[in-house]
């Protein structure tokens, strides 16, 4: 069964977890500006928790015996040939994707990774690239619509767990716990906390303003530029408001997103016309 975000009346529908054990990849998948950092960096930080958890275990069960915990490696990657060196026994790798190549999607599918989408209505993801990063409409139409077709290709073939930006799920604790169980992996309540807390909005923003003090962005500072790790650049705790492309996009360029993004937007349930509500 696919999982679709519902609204915080309906609750959280999951399908069975994936594996009993954790798994050894994990893609994230999503188009810019629909929370895919956010959903990668919780990602990681639940499989970190856990691989913590399962090495203290051990070292308790062994007397003292210390067995290193699985390294969590964050990375950016649209094609297996962009994968940095790893240790294919020992690592878990988290890979965030915004133009999955349809090696990239094969790979995931075939190899049963499980496989974690952020999906949003075109129109709005465009428009908050247009505000928060000052691209140009060409631009940002360009940087949403390449990834459409391969996120409709891993939701129809990969069994994903799905979250809908409309419904906010980046503001709800519960999308922590649902995330893990859908990895197979169990928290703690206080350990579910925590990781909500330290990927809150303003927590997000306290550490992208860090980043900044201490060049991390360049000098003066560079929006383009962005942490090797967490993904975090400056602008990426802005606009979240839903229906805001009416404002910035004229009715020539919503029609040619919603022409490009047919497909995606008839799989996902987003208005196929301009005037739909």
């Amino acid at each position: 069964m696919l999982y679709h975000s519902q609204t915080a009346d309906e609750g959280l529908r999951l399908p069975l977890p994936v594996a009993e054990r954790l798994p050894h990849a994990i893609l994230c998948a999503g188009a810019k500006s629909s929370a895919s950092t956010w959903l990668y960096n919780v990602v990681a930080e639940i499989l970190r928790h856990r691989a913590a958890a399962e090495a203290a275990s051990y070292a308790r069960i062994e007397g003292g015996a210390r067995r290193e915990g699985e390294n969590v490696r964050q990375f950016y990657a649209d094609t297996p040939n962009e994968f940095p060196h790893y240790d294919e026994i020992a690592d878990t790798l988290v890979i965030q994707t915004q133009r999955p190549s349809s090696s990239l999607c094969a790979l995931a599918i075939n190899a049963n990774f499980p496989i974690v989408i952020t999906i949003r209505e075109p129109r709005d993801a465009i428009a908050s690239l247009m505000k928060r990063f000052g691209y140009s409409f060409a631009s940002a139409f360009r940087a949403v619509s390449i990834g459409n077709g391969p996120i409709v290709q891993l939701f129809r073939h990969g069994s994903p767990l799905v979250l809908r930006f409309e419904d906010r799920f980046y503001e709800r604790e519960v999308t922590i716990a649902a995330v893990a169980e859908f990895l197979g992996v169990e928290l703690t309540m206080p350990l579910l906390g925590e990781i909500f807390r330290g990927l809150t909005r303003e927590a997000v923003s306290r550490k992208i303003e860090t980043m900044r003090q201490s060049g991390a962005f360049g000098t003066p500072s560079n929006p383009v530029l962005h942490d090797p790790q967490t993904r975090w650049q400056l602008g990426h705790v802005g606009d979240i408001v839903i229906g805001g492309h009416a404002q910035l996009l004229s009715p020539e360029q919503q029609l040619l997103v919603l022409s490009e993004a047919t497909e995606y937007c008839s799989e996902f349930g987003y208005p196929q016309e301009p005037h739909e509500a």
